[in-house]
């Protein structure tokens, strides 16, 4: 998998957090973090804005953490390179694997 450069980074397109470890330090929901509902490693999500002189600063929304500030405003800034180091660009059969996958996979269980 590679990392997003801003060439190919538009309001829509499929991400996958290229975090190595869970992370719950943007997920505010108690409840959330209880059941370990947090962000994972290639967890699927979209980028839905920008912010910031041009192409800088760019918001994702993460399946399950629509309501959570890294969904919300936490964001991922390019390097010099032009490389989101937070976000990989996925192949289809990655975001397949992606959202056919962890605790988000479930409508049921991400709800609770």
């Amino acid at each position: 998998m590679k990392l997003l450069h801003t060439d190919k980074a538009v309001v829509g397109k499929r991400v996958l957090s290229s975090d190595t470890e869970p992370d719950d330090s943007d997920v505010l929901s108690q409840d959330l973090r209880a059941r370990n509902h947090v962000l994972m490693p290639h967890h699927p999500g979209v980028i839905d804005q920008f912010v910031g002189p041009g192409l800088n600063h760019c918001i994702s929304r993460f399946l399950g953490l629509e309501h959570e500030p890294i969904s919300m405003v936490v964001g991922y800034d390019h390097d010099n390179d032009g490389v989101y180091l937070g976000l990989v660009d996925p192949t289809d059969d990655d975001w397949l694997t992606a959202i056919t996958s962890g605790w988000w996979a479930s409508p049921s269980e991400a709800e609770l």
